[in-house]
């Protein structure tokens, strides 16, 4: 089945569907349907770089709505595939849909993840995680056999282990599942090339029961080139022209535009004084 023809089948309410999937909203700009959905009780609880959380009173989650960010993508996919408890739950794996809504050229396909209702953490839980997270790293660092750990301790290699180890042994269980869950993040973000982990008490939440949970654990990090080609797409997405309007209508894709050729401007040409010249200063 479907995205769309479960959402329209199973939801009879104010439903994700009627929010990005109702072709009765294809004139509408974003900020006009935002309006409506905010007067039917629905919230904006989150944004970043990439994109927005909204919430409301009818869903049984939590919707993330984004039009690109592989590195998230990439955890969101692996988390719903491998569940842990400190993982988010995911209600199926994010979706690619074409919003049925007027939106800008640059939002032309949207991904939208289903996630668990979770609660912000406290300052007080996250400094707990700062306080062990430096000592898990240590440790799992030398109980992997790491051997630069071996050379670096050399004969007292064992004794600073079993120190790690013994100040460990009080960790709360709900901060070590969530240093685990780092942990693996880690590993799996080097092996598949995520990106960079992106360890802030915004991207930390917590259940009722209070487990902790990593919600979005990586970014791509700062890459000039990639920043670059950021620059490059919003220097496109900016610059249009009667083929490429600034808005797309509701169920229909942008046109591809076509990459532009750029030269780079020629190096200033500076004259200086001849130097066997009088008019040459030193």
């Amino acid at each position: 089945m479907s995205f769309t023809k479960f959402f329209f089948l199973f939801e009879n309410f104010e439903t994700v569907s009627k929010l990005f999937l109702d072709p009765a909203h294809r004139d509408k700009e974003w900020f006009e349907l935002n309006k409506e959905f905010e007067k039917s009780g629905g919230r904006h609880i989150g944004s970043g770089s990439y994109g927005s959380v909204l919430t409301h009173p009818k869903w049984p989650y939590v919707v993330k709505m984004f039009p690109k960010d592989d590195p998230y993508l990439k955890f969101a996919r692996y988390a719903y595939k491998n569940p842990h408890k400190s993982f988010p739950k995911f209600y199926g794996a994010p979706k690619k849909i074409i919003p049925q809504y007027t939106r800008s050229r640059g939002m032309g396909e949207v991904y939208l993840s289903r996630i668990e209702k979770l609660n912000p953490i406290s300052k007080e839980i996250f400094h707990v995680l700062e306080k062990y997270k430096p000592i898990y790293n240590s440790y799992m660092y030398m109980v992997n056999h790491n051997p630069n750990a071996r050379r670096f301790y050399g004969t007292n290699y064992q004794n600073r282990l079993n120190e790690l180890k013994d100040e460990l042994k009080d960790i709360p269980e709900n901060i070590r599942s969530a240093l685990d869950a780092m942990n693996i993040v880690n590993e799996a973000g080097n092996k598949y090339e995520w990106g960079a982990d992106d360890w802030k008490i915004n991207n930390i939440m917590q259940r009722d029961n209070g487990d902790i949970v990593l919600i979005d654990p990586v970014w791509e990090g700062w890459n000039p080139h990639m920043e670059a080609e950021r620059q490059r797409q919003e220097y496109d997405l900016a610059d249009y022209d009667e083929d490429y309007p600034p808005m797309v209508r509701g169920g229909e894709l942008p046109k591809k535009i076509n990459p532009k050729k750029y030269k780079p401007a020629p190096p200033p040409q500076l004259k200086y004084p001849n130097p066997a010249s009088d008019d040459y200063p030193f």
